[in-house]
């Protein structure tokens, strides 16, 4: 099943949490700063099982 996850991207001027999901042990960050959109994503993936070894390919599709 995939899950949300968060991290916090920080540069000089500001910091910004941003959205990725992890499935087992892996785990891809940073796919947005919009976490609605990533839960949209999610919920999909999980309503559609998803295989994980295309989620490269849907992060790609998703963020076009």
């Amino acid at each position: 099943m995939f899950e949300l996850c968060e991290s916090i991207i920080s540069t000089e001027d500001k910091t910004v949490k941003t959205y990725g999901l992890r499935y087992g042990s892996v785990e891809i960050r940073d796919i947005s700063p919009d976490k609605e959109r990533v839960c949209e994503l999610i919920e999909k993936l999980n309503i559609e099982n998803a295989s994980p070894v295309h989620i490269y390919d849907i992060i790609d599709d998703f963020l076009e």
